[in-house]
């Protein structure tokens, strides 16, 4: 029979032994240098803004993903050729030029623009409108001699501005502006679409975590090595790298419309670039809107419809609306979410 003190003994060498078995198995595999995470981004300018475009990538993959980015880049700046109404060769251009003249055959990718924008043009009553410039050309804050626009110089341009005169026939393939002096301009769309365009490449060339920024817009794509992307939100009053916080994003676009990217301030007023279509003159129910969609050009567009709308009448709007969340600064710099909005992750 066994002693009480060599039983004693046999059953800690026992623990022990199995104590040693469990931290092998769960002590952690050491990751070889070819199989870590390594962001690669690279910076362009494109639409007179800085387009950013990071992969998160194995090291092994890092020359794919250069390669990959470069044709996210091609594919972007493609389609901004497409519909970039500054240049006289694209079918949008074309469109100006032919208005109150003859209607336009356009590409399909412009096609289908125009119908989003004028479905979000109906969502927000006319508050998001592509057909504003002849309103931007009078509060051009960037003219030598800025003068705010007379009363008379406001009625004449927004007689030239109503989104329901931009015809668009999908059978035929063609748009048309009913009245001469009409144009179009897509800036507060078309750069979301562009960012969309990017991403779809990056699938294409297997690369399903990314991150795409063009200036206020951007789209995170999967995750950033196991962790989702935590994107910034500027603080409007703030210096250009101040957040009022920052929120966690996997496979959602985010884009924020500010009154503080283009604004001049006369006599104690600010002024700014985003122009409510209804009233011809600057918003000024709200300082900054955020949108989170599942894509970067319907966070786009409704960024700029909410930040005209203001709170109120944009988190009404936006609540009925499927996979879309917002966030409004207004000028008393009180914050404003919708219900799904998420979480504001702030420094402690």
């Amino acid at each position: 029979m066994n002693s009480p003190r060599r039983s004693c003994s046999h059953w800690l060498c026992f623990c022990f032994f199995l104590l040693v078995c469990l931290s092998v198995q769960s002590a952690p595999a050491q990751t070889s240098p070819a199989q870590r995470i390594e962001i690669v981004s690279r910076r362009y300018t494109m639409m007179t803004t800085e387009v950013e475009i990071k992969v998160a990538a194995l090291s092994a993959q890092a020359a794919e993903a250069e390669a990959a980015i470069e044709r996210a880049r091609a594919a972007m700046q493609e389609y901004i050729d497409a519909v970039n109404t500054w240049d006289e060769r694209s079918d949008a251009a074309r469109i100006n030029a032919q208005a109150g003249k003859e209607p336009v055959r356009i590409d399909d990718r412009l096609m289908r623009l125009l119908l989003h924008a004028r479905e979000v043009s109906e969502l927000s009553g006319g508050a998001f409108d592509v057909t504003y410039p002849p309103l931007a050309q009078l509060w051009n804050l960037r003219a030598p001699h800025f003068a705010i626009p007379s009363e008379k110089a406001i009625a004449r341009a927004r007689r030239l501005v109503n989104y329901r005169n931009l015809v668009l026939d999908p059978a035929a393939g063609t748009a048309f502006l009913r009245q001469p002096e009409m144009a179009i301009e897509l800036g507060a769309i078309a750069k979301g679409a562009a960012v969309d365009t990017a991403a779809r490449s990056l699938r294409e060339s297997g690369f399903a975590n990314a991150l795409i920024r063009a200036s206020g817009d951007m789209l995170a794509m999967g995750d950033k090595g196991g962790q989702p992307w935590l994107i910034g939100i500027r603080h409007p009053r703030g210096s250009r790298t101040d957040v009022i916080g920052a929120v966690a994003l996997r496979d959602k676009a985010i884009c924020t419309s500010g009154d503080y990217e283009k604004a001049i301030i006369v006599d104690g007023k600010r002024y700014h670039h985003i122009v409510d279509p209804r009233t011809g003159r600057p918003a000024d129910r709200t300082i900054s809107a955020t949108v989170i969609a599942r894509d970067a050009e319907t966070a786009d567009a409704f960024s700029t419809a909410f930040f005209v709308l203001g709170p109120k009448a944009g988190l009404e709007l936006c609540e009925r609306l499927p996979n879309v969340e917002a966030l409004f600064i207004d000028p008393e710099m009180r914050i404003l979410r919708s219900s799904g909005f998420p979480e504001i992750k702030t420094k402690e």
